[in-house]
């Protein structure tokens, strides 16, 4: 009877090999995409952190022209 309860059957050895398995074939392709997709561009400078939340500059100056009108 002790040998249903022990943690390192043989059954829970195939889970764990399937399951580690799973997860290395899941973050492979994860990988993949990331380097398909999202990677960037070798060469391009990467962009200031002010730039990427600040509005376009063509709004800025239809601000200002809007502002003008009045």
């Amino acid at each position: 009877m002790a040998s249903h309860n022990r943690a390192t059957g043989p059954g829970r050895s195939r889970l764990g090999r399937e399951l580690s398995l799973a997860l290395a074939f899941k973050a492979l392709v994860l990988a993949l995409l990331w380097f398909a997709f999202f990677r960037p561009e070798p060469g391009r400078p990467k962009p200031e952190a002010a730039d990427l939340f600040a509005p376009p500059a063509s709004s800025i100056v239809q601000q200002e022209n809007l502002n003008d009108q009045r």
